[in-house]
């Protein structure tokens, strides 16, 4: 901790002497830490660094393609979900018949 000097309205200058000596010497001349409020007032908008790319067309399907062929057999696993979700046609609360069940 450093010594802290402090200045009143009525121009009096009171020094406030460390109550903690430092081990290390260094550690005395450490500034205090801001607080998270502080440090998120001075935060500042940063831009994303994300490159956009584009789908090609000739590419589109390319794991999938000539593996599976019209009428093969495939097997899928079905599970049921007890929670309802919402339907991308509703707005505001939906009962609970309306929802989807899955």
């Amino acid at each position: 901790m450093r010594v802290a000097e402090l200045r009143e309205s009525t121009g009096a200058v009171t020094v406030m002497d460390r109550v903690i000596v430092p081990k290390i010497k260094s550690a005395a001349n450490c500034p205090i830490p801001m607080c998270q409020s502080c440090q998120l007032s001075r935060a500042r908008l940063r831009k994303p660094k994300v490159a956009k790319s584009k789908a090609i067309p000739e590419n589109a399907g390319a794991l999938s393609r000539d593996q599976y062929c019209t009428g093969d057999f495939v097997s899928l696993d079905q599970y049921i979900v007890k929670t309802p979700g919402r339907l991308p046609t509703g707005y505001g609360k939906e009962s609970y018949t309306n929802m989807f069940h899955g």
